[in-house]
């Protein structure tokens, strides 16, 4: 296989993990403010 194919793809499967990860740690605070909203309301 030609590594710079493979380079290439090994970048874009990079970005997509990078970009996931930012996704999930978005959502982990997120979920994780709203409980604490909810904490401080009652």
């Amino acid at each position: 296989m030609n590594s710079i194919l493979l380079f290439s793809l090994f970048k874009r499967k990079n970005l997509q993990a990078r970009w996931f990860v930012q996704k999930y740690s978005q959502f982990l605070l997120h979920s994780w403010a709203t409980e604490y909203c909810m904490i401080m309301n009652k």
